[in-house]
């Protein structure tokens, strides 16, 4: 099976990709840029690049922060931590973006790819991540127990993938390649994660990028897996702790349905499970003109996903905390607070009128709504009733199945472009920004994409 994949990536072309699935891959690496940038603004962020740049390492390739380039190995793992740490980047099975663009990103300038040679391997790393990702989905009574691998810990194949596809490796060492990194995924301990206070860290996508990168390095000294990780009775699926695998579909339609086209953009940095109750409740304030002072209560209707990641908390004490509490967005959300770093600064968590909001959310499981978010298959379709009680007794509701972003209710370019510049605009200036992105959307006229990165690096010291 991962010789299958390993010969898909090889053999596919740039000129082969159709319009949609090139314009949806540069999407969604600006998306991922801004996500990046937006998170060294955060003092986690700044800390965490502070500690990568203490690794020794040669001059290779670009690490958001940083004036100087460092080994790409390394750039590729600092850059997968902050395109993850505001929570704002985007979903299929998981995260792909978190760890394919970072490693796409630094393998392509090592190797002085072309702009047409990301977008392959930011393509054909998501067709196979989200393919083992959807394959080995646990049933709903094993996601109870450790959600599901697609979420975070096979994310070391997109890595491997995309970063083994700029090497130019053969089919067979891609192979390899994939096995590998299988092989050196981490543990599905979501749910400890989640545990408050929530781990700084922030999930394990910077450390499967790292292992992802590092079985190129692996097979090109020589070095090899597993002969085939994804098959048999002991495959990756179980050793990734999931009690099924649908075998045939690492392979369905592969090179014929491009699954980036179903990934989600997101409108809010936080958890995509809370952004069909934050849809809810920005239509409720902005159709009915509601501030803070109005509202009485607010009531979300919702899945058991809710209650089970820990996502009712009521006073989040950090940024990750806040990013995973229900309750805190929909304070956000109802104060207006413009999406992006301001929500995760730590003068606003403790503003005295958001934990006073905090504490007017109710969160309730509904058993309607989780059979519908279980049946539905995928992570971002969390459905959300919304009520909210205003102090003089008015009641308006809500219901969202399909939040903003998802392929059905899409972001528009310009919203996605909005949301970069927001991100970038205070590090770069109005007039960089827009020039780095629109450089982005012209990425396959790219000859070096450190045309890109150089771009970036400049605005460190």
């Amino acid at each position: 099976m991962s010789d299958t994949l390993g010969e898909f990536l090889a053999g596919l072309t740039f000129d082969e990709l159709p319009e949609d699935v090139i314009h949806q891959a540069k999407r969604v690496i600006l998306d991922s840029l801004g996500c990046m940038m937006g998170g060294y603004e955060t003092g986690l962020g700044a800390s965490f690049i502070s500690l990568v740049t203490s690794l020794e390492g040669t001059s290779q390739a670009t690490l958001i922060g940083e004036k100087e380039k460092r080994s790409w190995i390394f750039a590729a793992m600092g850059n997968s931590y902050l395109a993850d740490l505001l929570d704002y980047e985007q979903t299929l099975t998981g995260h792909e973006s978190a760890t394919i663009v970072p490693a796409a990103l630094a393998a392509g300038e090592f190797t002085a790819a072309s702009g047409k040679a990301v977008i392959r391997a930011v393509v054909g790393a998501y067709e196979i991540q989200s393919r083992i990702g959807l394959a080995i989905a646990p049933s709903p009574a094993r996601f109870k127990q450790i959600a599901s691998p697609s979420i975070e810990i096979n994310h070391t194949f997109g890595a491997a993938a995309a970063a083994g596809a700029l090497f130019t490796l053969r089919a067979s060492d891609l192979g390899k390649v994939l096995n590998m990194a299988g092989d050196l995924s981490p543990i599905p301990a979501i749910y400890k994660f989640l545990e408050r206070p929530a781990s700084q860290l922030k999930g394990k996508y910077w450390w499967c990028t790292l292992a992802g990168c590092f079985s190129v390095l692996l097979c090109q000294s020589g070095f090899y897996g597993p002969r085939d990780i994804l098959s048999g009775e002991h495959g990756y699926w179980i050793c990734a702790g999931s009690d099924r695998c649908d075998f045939e579909a690492f392979t369905r339609d592969l090179g014929v349905d491009y699954y980036i086209l179903g990934d989600s953009f997101k409108p809010y940095p936080s958890c995509r499970w809370t952004h069909p109750a934050l849809d809810g409740i920005r239509s409720i304030v902005t159709t009915h003109s509601l501030n803070a002072d109005d509202i009485a209560s607010v009531t979300i209707r919702t899945s058991l996903v809710i209650n089970d990641f820990n996502l009712d908390d009521h006073t989040p004490v950090s940024m990750v905390d806040a990013e995973f509490s229900l309750p805190y967005s929909a304070a956000m959300v109802i104060l207006d607070v413009p999406p992006g770093v301001e929500w995760h600064l730590p003068e606003t968590r403790e503003n005295e009128k958001v934990r006073d909001l905090c504490q007017k959310v109710e969160i309730i499981t509904d058993e309607e709504l989780n059979r519908q978010y279980f049946e539905s298959k995928t992570e971002r379709a969390n459905p959300a009733l919304v009520e909210i009680k205003t102090v003089d007794g008015k009641v308006y509701t809500e219901l969202v199945t399909c939040p903003k972003g998802d392929p059905h209710n899409e972001m528009s370019d310009a919203e996605v472009e909005q949301k970069f510049l927001g991100l970038v605009g205070s590090r770069l200036g109005s007039s960089h920004a827009r020039t780095l992105a629109e450089l982005v959307w012209d990425l396959e006229t790219v000859e070096d994409i450190s045309q890109v990165t150089d771009m970036i690096r400049v605005h460190y010291s």
